[in-house]
C-alpha cells in the first residue's frame, strides 16, 4: 500500500500535462452559474462554519508538535475533522460566490494545520531514531508552513461578507478572454511538469514515500508563494489554479499519512497506524477521482 502510495504524484503530474488542451468557452459556462449569495446564504455559511471551527479547537494544539505518544492520535482525529469538511460539510455549502470562497478558505486552513502536524510528527521521529537531517527539514517546513497560516487565519477572522462580496464581483471575477485563459493553463502545466522531474532526480537516491512527500511539500509552498500569485485573476483562470494547489495540498497529506502510518506502526502504534493508512487509502481513492473531474484528460472529452 505504501508503494502505491508514493507513486501519486507522478500520476498527477501526467494528468497536469494536458490541462492546457481544455475548450476556455465550456469553463465560462460554469462560471455564468457562480453567482452572489442572499443575505441569508452567506449568514448561514458563516454562522455554520464558526461552530465547526470551535469543534476544531477542542482537538488540541496540533502546531504545538509532540508531547509523547498521543500526538498521532490527535493528528487521526484532525485527519478526520479535515475529511468530513470537505466530503460532508463543503457539499451542502450555498454553491454561491462567497460562501464557496469563504469556505474553500477554511476548508484550506483545515488542511494546513493537519499538513504542520504530520511534518512535525515525522520530524520527532526521526530525532529519535537518529536521523538529525531529516528531522530538521520536516521542523523547518512546519515552522514555514506555520507562520503562513497564521497570517491566513488573521485574514479570515478580520473578514465580512462586504469584503468577500466586493471580491467576487471585482474584475478578478470577470470571463479570461482565450489568450489569458490559455497561458494561464500553460503555467500551470509547465510547474506539474518540473515537479515530475524534481521527482524523478530525487527518486534515484532516496526512498520512495519520502521522496513524495518532500517534493509534493516543496511543490506546493513554491506554487502558492510563487506560480498561484502569477496567475491571471479572471474566472476561469483563477478556478483552475486553485484547484491545482487544493490538488498539490491533498497530495502532501496523502504521502505524509502513509509516512506518519509507518512510523507510527514501528513505535508500536498500530491502532493509530491503521486509522492513517485507511485515510490515506480513502483521501487517495477521492483525490483521483476529483483531478480526473477537475482536469479531465482528452481521452475523456
Amino acid at each position: 500500500m505504501l508503494r502505491k502510495l508514493s507513486a501519486l504524484l507522478l500520476i498527477f503530474v501526467c494528468l497536469m500535462g494536458v490541462v492546457p488542451v481544455f475548450a476556455q468557452d465550456e469553463e465560462a459556462e460554469e462560471g455564468d452559474a457562480y453567482v452572489a449569495c442572499s443575505e441569508e446564504e452567506l449568514t448561514a455559511t458563516v454562522e455554520g462554519l464558526a461552530g465547526y471551527n470551535e469543534a476544531l479547537a477542542e482537538l488540541g494544539d496540533i502546531a504545538s508538535g509532540p508531547a509523547d505518544n498521543d500526538y498521532g492520535a490527535m493528528i487521526a482525529a484532525y485527519d478526520s475533522f479535515s475529511y468530513e469538511f470537505w466530503y460532508t460539510i463543503f457539499p451542502e455549502v450555498p454553491a454561491c460566490a462567497e460562501a464557496q470562497a469563504y469556505a474553500l478558505n477554511v476548508g484550506m486552513i483545515y488542511d494546513e494545520y493537519l499538513t504542520i502536524g504530520l511534518l512535525l510528527n515525522l520530524s520527532a521521529w526521526s530525532d529519535a531514531s537518529g536521523d538529525a537531517d531529516s528531522a530538521a527539514a520536516f521542523a523547518g517546513s512546519a515552522e514555514t508552513r506555520a507562520a503562513k497560516i497564521a497570517e491566513g487565519v488573521s485574514l479570515m477572522e478580520g473578514i465580512t461578507a462586504e469584503d468577500l462580496a466586493d471580491w467576487v464581483n471585482s474584475e478578478g471575477m470577470e470571463s479570461c478572454d482565450e489568450e489569458t485563459y490559455n497561458t494561464a493553463l500553460t503555467t500551470i502545466g509547465e510547474y506539474f511538469t518540473s515537479i515530475g522531474e524534481a521527482q524523478t532526480a530525487l527518486s534515484e537516491d532516496t526512498d520512495a514515500n519520502l521522496t513524495a512527500l518532500v517534493v509534493s511539500d516543496v511543490a506546493a509552498q513554491s506554487y502558492w508563494n510563487e506560480v498561484y500569485p502569477t496567475i491571471s485573476g479572471c474566472y476561469e483562470a483563477n478556478y483552475y489554479a486553485w484547484e491545482a494547489g487544493r490538488i498539490l495540498d491533498e497530495t502532501t497529506i496523502v504521502t505524509g499519512l502513509a509516512l506518519n502510518a509507518m512510523v507510527e506502526n514501528e513505535g508500536g502504534n498500530t491502532e493509530v497506524a491503521e486509522t492513517l493508512i485507511a485515510s490515506a487509502q480513502a483521501r487517495q481513492e477521492g483525490l483521483a477521482a476529483y483531478a480526473a473531474e477537475v482536469f479531465p484528460t482528452t481521452e475523456e472529452e
